[in-house]
């Protein structure tokens, strides 16, 4: 650190630094974050927002949800119940504030979970 600058002697501009409060090996410590950190915290969190109401939605149609991996839900269901098409679409409708995204839903149906 330029001692200067820590006794406000120096020329430098100030460089305008957005900071939070972080849990930091174990310490509460003062760190810096950046636009980009920022849009993908936003887009995880919007994200999340999607699959849960599709959650809500595919448990309350009968589709018992026994797993969830990032993008994904896992339900198990009897042979005879519901179908892969109706499924996809209880996973395709979005909450009204996300109608008109293009958010597209794959589907799979096995004996056993694969990635």
């Amino acid at each position: 650190e330029n001692l200067q600058c820590s006794e406000g002697t120096c020329r430098c501009e100030p460089v305008l630094q957005l900071t939070y409060m972080a849990q930091k090996a174990g310490r509460w410590k003062r760190v810096s974050t950046y636009g980009g950190k920022l849009a993908e915290n936003a887009t995880q969190g919007t994200s999340r927002e999607l699959l849960v109401h599709s959650m809500l939605n595919v448990e309350a149609a009968g589709y018992p949800i026994l797993l969830s991996v990032y993008d994904e839900i896992l339900c198990e269901v009897p042979d005879n119940f519901g179908s892969l098409e109706e499924f996809k679409e209880i996973m395709g409708a979005k909450p009204a504030w996300a109608k008109d995204w293009p958010v597209v839903v794959t589907t799979w149906e096995g004996g056993r979970y694969k990635r």
